[in-house]
């Protein structure tokens, strides 16, 4: 058989033993707490370290070589046992392993003792390993078949080839080899376990580190699943946390637009971060357009300067600023507004930008500024004021005063400042009257009179207006008011009290009956005129009802009346008949200081004469009419026959000039020319007069008219004179539409007859200018007519409006001197006045009034 050097391969097997326990302890050691890599580096050391022992025999004892070395080899079974149960998964039973190690080196002493043999040690260590390795490797398949992931195929095939040669080798050095006389000569079938045995580590090494290598996958996997896991948790929670944000965000948004006043947020280096919808409103610019911007976008220079220099203080000190700016809004209108700022932080606490809100203080600063104009105004008040304000404490010392003292009682404030009230008093128990009135009347008095000690020891009357006043908890504090000096009233009314004395006998000389009464006709006063009418004392009608003086009858028309007069605040005339007398009464308002009528003064004349004359008058006047009348029959009647003649006479003389115009002469000729002039003038004349008097007679109803129309006809109407002549007609337009009340045909025959002049009477060397103008004069419309003629001497003036009146010869301006006489007719008719002013060589001006429609 073939014999190799046992030895040798015993301890290459060694060697790599320790090898292999070596690299899967330091791969346990990387892995702490992973018991499997510590158990089989631990079996694998064992059986090197063993191994190594028996070796070392020669140095050794044999007893000690051989027993321990191959109690090292049973511990390295046993530790592989420990590691199996460690890739299962179970619990180590560690009795069994002890008893075994103990019956084993109770036999293993035997060995080397009275039973000395080498193919008995070979067998026992070989068998006793055994059934530890097939336990092992057991385990390993059961645990494989209950969890494809637990136990390691390798590692149950590696320890049944152990044991199969273990078995094998125990058996066959019992059985076939002969005894062995020393252990490195052990022939080639004890080398060939050697061999396996050192593989079998090596495999067991190599199956661990591919369990290693699957377990970290299998991590690494997990890991990637658990990152996995989690960056998509983190994914969802960011895509919350933006949804929240973004809820927040529109949170903010809404609730800053809803603040009533302009707010914003700045980042740190001045740039708009968001702003609010009343911070758009104010500025007319977007939030989009301000977003990014600074205070120098859109403020001047200074005022940029003074909003960045409170954004630095607010960002370095971190306390808010407060300050006030004006702001120019989108209506262009300036506001003064209250800058409030303090800065925000991020996450990390790190300063993140300026938030700020504006407050429209202008109506505030305005009443502020009037308020403190106020104050002022009131303090030079009370220094300047006539009256004096004072105020005193509980105890009716002084503790305000007015510098006008001075003024009224000669003292200074000061000398009576923290007096008792009494020291000016010429009665001291005066004070408690006051007091009295003052609690009788509500805790105030008005006007109250009493005297008072001038300095210099003088009395003095002085008016009181005063007040109690308390302080919390209503306990009486003190009064104030102001005392007035009335000196001067006293005297007034001791001088009205002579004056009444006076009136009334001033009353009494009037020839009409005067009273003065109440609304609910208490008499206060009247004269001696109405005591002898009534027949009833004067001293015995004031003070009594007026109403009871009458009969039932007039006293109720008089109630009424006066009731009338203090409800309108207008007079009113009331005339009374009785007893065959006429009274014109005429009842005027008296009002109050606040404007308002509250009793009424009568003034009562006896007309009965009056009436009479007037009466008289009134039948003269219906005669004069009457008389104008058949006056104005009389010449429109005789003007209507007066041109039957006319024209009987014109017809002959024609005739006579067509028959006899041969044997006429020169003059014969000139006088028929002569005749038919007078002729045609004479009926020019009547028609004039009869035009004269149809004014009145003939005129159309008086309506409403629109002046500028009547204008307008009158200016058609002479359009060939007005061309022949090249006048120019300028109409000035009123501020309104001049519509007055009058004839239409008459006022255009009244402006036809005025411009018409103006052409007639104008300068050969000069282009006639007329120019007609109006203008409204309270309840009328003056109208002017104005030209650049000849012009009329002041003595002229009135006698041009008389009729058949001329200031030229026939010869020198054509007419019947009846124009303007018709003129004044038409605007006498209407109620207006007419008339002239004028320079003579320059110009005139017609000037008329009508009355407004």
């Amino acid at each position: 058989m073939l014999r190799l050097d046992v030895g040798t391969l015993a301890f290459s097997a060694a060697t790599l033993s320790l090898a292999v326990g070596l690299v899967i302890l330091v791969f346990g050691w990387a892995r702490r707490g992973d018991r499997r890599w510590i158990a089989f580096a631990a079996s694998t050391g064992l059986y090197g370290a063993g191994l190594i022992i028996i070796l070392l025999r020669d140095i050794l004892t044999m007893e000690v070589a051989i027993v321990l070395g191959n109690l090292l080899v049973m511990m390295s079974a046993v530790a592989v046992h420990a590691g199996a149960c460690t890739l299962a998964n179970r619990r180590e039973v560690w009795w069994p392993h002890g008893l075994i190690l103990l019956l084993f080196l109770a036999v293993a002493f035997a060995s080397v003792g009275p039973w000395d043999s080498v193919n008995a040690r070979v067998a026992l260590v070989s068998l006793a390993r055994a059934p530890i390795l097939f336990h092992a490797a057991w385990i390993l398949v059961q645990a494989r078949r209950a969890d494809p992931t637990a136990g390691s195929p390798l590692i149950a095939g590696v320890l049944g080839v152990w044991c199969a040669v273990l078995l094998l080798r125990g058996i066959v050095v019992l059985t076939v080899e002969g005894p062995i006389a020393d252990f490195p000569t052990m022939d080639g079938a004890q080398a060939l376990y050697y061999t396996i045995s050192s593989f079998g580590n090596l495999l067991i090494a190599i199956a661990l580190l591919r369990m290693d290598g699957e377990i970290v996958a299998a991590s690494l996997k997990a890991q990637v699943a658990h990152q996995t896991e989690a960056l998509e948790r983190r994914i969802a929670q960011y895509d919350a946390a933006r949804r929240v944000i973004r809820s927040q965000l529109a949170l903010r948004d809404a609730l800053i637009d809803t603040l009533p006043g302009p707010v914003f947020a700045k980042s740190v280096d001045g740039g708009f971060l968001t702003v609010n919808r009343a911070f758009e409103q104010a500025l007319g610019l977007s939030r989009d357009s301000l977003v990014g911007k600074t205070s120098f976008d859109f403020n001047s220079s200074d005022l940029a300067t003074l909003h960045i220099e409170a954004d630095r203080k607010v960002l370095l000190d971190g306390v808010p600023q407060t300050y006030e700016a004006p702001i120019r809004f989108a209506d262009g209108s300036l506001h003064r507004m209250l800058f409030s700022k303090a800065r925000f932080l991020d996450a990390d606490g790190s300063v993140a930008g300026i938030v700020g809100a504006m407050t429209d203080i202008t109506e505030l600063s305005r009443v502020t500024d009037e308020l403190r104009r106020s104050e002022t105004d009131l303090r030079s008040i009370l220094d300047n004021m006539t009256d004096i304000f004072y105020r005193s404490d509980a105890d009716g010392r002084i503790s305000m005063l007015s510098r006008s003292v001075e003024t009224v009682l000669g003292y200074t404030a000061s000398e009576l400042l923290g007096q008792p009230t009494a020291v000016a008093l010429i009665d001291p128990t005066l004070r408690s009257s006051i007091l009295a009135a003052m609690l009788a009347n509500g805790g105030s008095v008005t006007d109250y009179e009493f005297q008072m000690r001038h300095k210099d020891g003088h009395p003095v009357w002085v008016s009181a207006s005063t007040r109690l006043f308390a302080e919390g908890g209503g306990r009486f504090s003190g009064s104030e008011g102001t005392l007035r000096l009335i000196e001067d009233r006293k005297r007034a009314e001791a001088v009205l009290q002579e004056s009444q004395s006076l009136i009334q006998v001033l009353l009494n000389c009037s020839v009409d009956a005067t009273l003065l009464i109440e609304a609910d006709g208490t008499l206060l006063a009247c004269n001696g005129v109405l005591a002898d009418r009534l027949g009833i004392p004067v001293e015995t009608m004031l003070g009594s009802n007026l109403w009871d003086l009458f009969p039932p009858e007039t006293s109720v028309t008089r109630r009424i009346a006066v009731a009338t007069v203090i409800a309108s605040g207008r007079p009113e005339r009331l005339v009374d008949r009785r007893h065959g007398r006429v009274f014109d009464n005429m009842i005027h308002p008296v009002v109050n200081s606040e404007g308002k009528a509250f009793r009424v003064a009568v003034f009562s004349r006896d007309i009965t004469d009056q009436t009479e004359a007037e009466a008289q008058i009134a039948r003269h006047i219906a005669e004069v009419q009457r008389s104008n009348e058949e006056l104005e029959q009389f010449a429109y009647v005789a003007s209507h026959d007066l041109r039957e003649p006319l024209r009987m006479i014109s017809s002959y003389l024609s005739l006579i000039e067509r028959r006899y115009a041969a044997v006429l002469d020169e003059d014969g000729r000139q006088f028929l020319d002569y005749a038919r002039d007078g002729a045609r003038r004479m009926d020019r004349l009547v028609l004039d007069l009869l035009d004269y008097a149809r004014i009145e007679r003939g005129g159309d109803p008086i309506v409403p008219v629109d002046v500028r129309s009547t204008i307008d006809q009158a200016v058609r109407d002479l359009g060939s004179a007005i061309a022949e002549c090249d006048a120019r007609i300028t109409v000035e337009e009123p501020t309104s539409p001049a519509n007055v009340m009058g004839d239409g045909a008459q006022l255009t025959r009244l402006f036809q007859n005025l411009v018409g002049n103006a052409l007639k009477y104008r300068l050969p060397d000069r282009v006639p200018e007329i120019r007609i103008a109006c203008s409204r004069q309270g309840a009328d419309w003056r109208f002017d007519v104005a030209d650049n003629g000849i012009g009329i001497e002041p003595a002229y003036f009135d006698r041009i409006f008389r009729i058949f009146q001329r200031l030229h010869p026939q010869g020198r301006y054509d007419g019947t001197g009846i124009g303007l006489a018709i003129c004044k007719r038409i605007v006498d008719r209407h109620g207006g006045r007419i008339w002239v002013e004028s320079v003579p060589g320059e110009g005139s001006v017609f000037s008329f009034t009508l009355p407004a429609s």
